[in-house]
């Protein structure tokens, strides 16, 4: 339940700075749901929110609104799981 709230929190964060391009925010962020998704076992979220970190770290961000929509569908499958 825990996980649910921080990582909507951490999702709704990420789409407002991706809006305002701060790559760092947005790494520390894509960081913390890495961290978050990994702690519960939630593979795929992990992945794509370290494929998002990568990408900022290497100041890629041609893909970086494709891999945060990734992100939100990895998120409401695991809300589905979870009701």
């Amino acid at each position: 339940e825990a996980f649910i709230d921080d990582a909507h929190t951490l999702i709704n964060e990420l789409k407002e700075t991706i809006a305002k391009n701060d790559l760092d925010k947005i790494k520390g962020i894509a960081h913390a749901i890495k961290g978050a998704s990994a702690g519960i076992g939630a593979v795929r979220l992990m992945e794509k929110a370290l494929m998002l970190e990568e990408m900022i770290k290497s100041h890629d961000t041609n893909r970086s609104q494709e891999i945060v929509k990734e992100i939100e569908i990895e998120f409401q499958k695991l809300l589905d799981l979870h009701m």
